[in-house]
Formats: structure tokens, C-alpha cells, sequence
């Protein structure tokens, strides 16, 4: 029985789109997938930005309700939609 899943995401550093690469079963298939990713296009401009994380089967990762914050990363970024109202 497996205890632990190993997660590979990655963030594009020019926009901080994240990508979901693959789930597996050991560290080491993660790290072999990371190896031939950082040779594809558009992922070999940023090999740092590969991120390994371990996540225990059968248990909730998200403990505290539902919520969401954009900041965004400059005033450039802000959109507005004068069809959605701000709920005060």
C-alpha cells in the first residue's frame, strides 16, 4: 500500500502560471520525470522552477474553508468587469 504521493508542478516565472506535471508513487519517478521535462521547450528556460512535493494518501491538504486572494502583481494586472458587483 502506498503512503505517500509525490506531486511535480511548475511555475512559469515570467507569468506565475503553474502547471500540474504528474502525480507518482516514489520520489524517484518524480525526479526522472522532472529530468526530462527541464529538456522540453518552454519548461528548459526555467529548470529551477520545478517543485517536488510529497502529499500523505487517504488525507485532506486543505483544512480551513474555502477562500480566495488575488493580489495582483501590478496595477498593469487589474481588470475590472463592471458587471460583477462587489459583495460588501
Amino acid at each position: 500500500m502506498i503512503d505517500y504521493v509525490y506531486r511535480v508542478t511548475h511555475v512559469n516565472p515570467k507569468n506565475d502560471d503553474i502547471k500540474g506535471i504528474g502525480t507518482y508513487a516514489t520520489r524517484a519517478e518524480a525526479e526522472k520525470t522532472v529530468a526530462l521535462y527541464k529538456t522540453y521547450k518552454g519548461f528548459k528556460d526555467s529548470p529551477e522552477n520545478f517543485y517536488i512535493q510529497r502529499y500523505q494518501v487517504d488525507q485532506a491538504h486543505w483544512s480551513s474553508g474555502y477562500a480566495t486572494k488575488i493580489i495582483p502583481r501590478s496595477k498593469k494586472s487589474i481588470q475590472t468587469n463592471p458587471s460583477i458587483k462587489d459583495p460588501k
